[in-house]
């Protein structure tokens, strides 16, 4: 009795450990993308900086020269006062219709990256689960897979628990597949699907996601606001 308590207090520490692991994998990844793109944007404003300081002081010279050379030219026939007024509301006009192009240009952009990034996993196997008399899938035997995941030094890619079922992808290592196969089978149906694919994309849309996955069966999808993750065949 001590046994088995000790075994699965093990199993459920280990199940908790991989869920930390695997958090800290995708909080890891994302923010290394994230600061990759960042990079890549920060380096062309950069770039471009140089060049458009020297733009603005050229066309500041000449803004001024050419002002002074149109209030000079309406003062000859209407005054200073009234040439100043009249130039000054026109610069007025023009401003505020630029300013408020450049608003409407700046609102629309973000600094969200949006380059889409896709990464396929061959050699992938669906193990699937189900309870030998179709009660559930709790705690318990999730807990005791965990513990032959643990054991083996296998590491899911992908999970999915159902009422009644638990689906994992793993890399298709044989030994490993099998071992696990026949220590699971102990307590729960097990079937197992060979030479799938894992496609992940970020930034994806319906577009982009059909030209990936068209032609190839999708076995499973998991997706969030913007990344998606299915298991192809």
């Amino acid at each position: 009795m001590t046994n088995g308590r000790f075994e699965n207090e093990r199993s459920l520490q280990g199940m908790l450990q991989d869920i930390k692991n695997e958090i800290k994998e995708f909080v890891h990844t994302r923010f290394e993308i994230f600061k990759r793109e960042m990079q890549d944007k920060l380096s062309a404003y950069k770039a471009a900086m140089p060049m458009a300081i020297a733009g603005a002081l050229f066309v500041a010279t000449a803004w001024f020269l050419i002002t002074g050379a149109i209030v000079a030219a309406i003062a000859l026939a209407l005054g200073w006062p009234l040439a100043f007024l009249i130039v000054g509301f026109a610069y007025f006009i023009v401003g505020a219709g630029a300013g408020w192009f450049a608003y409407k240009e700046v609102t629309s952009q973000t600094m969200k990256p949006e380059r889409t990034l896709q990464v396929l996993k061959q050699d992938q196997v669906l193990v699937q689960l189900h309870s030998k008399d179709f009660s559930f899938v709790g705690e318990k035997y999730v807990g005791q897979l965990y513990h032959l995941l643990e054991k083996l030094k296998v590491k899911p890619n992908l999970t999915q628990n159902g009422a009644i079922s638990f689906l994992c992808v793993l890399d298709d290592r044989t030994e490993k597949i099998e071992e696990l196969a026949l220590g699971v089978s102990e307590f729960l149906n097990v079937t197992v699907m060979k030479d799938l694919s894992l496609l992940t994309i970020r930034h994806y849309n319906k577009d982009i996601f059909e030209k990936l996955t068209g032609g190839k069966k999708i076995l499973l999808r998991q997706q969030t606001e913007d990344t998606v993750q299915v298991l192809i065949q």
